[in-house]
């Protein structure tokens, strides 16, 4: 499976995978896409539990690592300065 050009089949934990999964239907809800997530409620607490983590940990440090990224991003651009103007 991929989601945004991100393969999920290395994931090793079922906890993080179902917290992507969450995380990508909601932010496609967010963009005006019908998304729906199904799972049993057993399987899903069941990875939600796994390592020690809730499913809302997973979620948060999802959040946390894409906030990183963003900021790297941004930070990236804002050194390289503004675009050469051509005339």
């Amino acid at each position: 499976m991929v989601v945004a050009g991100r393969a999920l089949d290395g994931i090793d934990s079922p906890g993080l995978l179902i917290a992507m999964l969450k995380h990508t239907a909601a932010r496609c809800e967010a963009e005006g896409r019908a998304a729906t997530l199904r799972m049993s409620p057993v399987l899903e607490q069941a990875a939600a539990a796994e390592g020690g983590h809730t499913l809302e940990d997973w979620l948060a440090m999802l959040e946390a690592e894409r906030a990183e990224h963003a900021e790297k991003k941004r930070a990236v651009a804002e050194a390289a300065g503004p675009p050469p103007s051509r005339h």
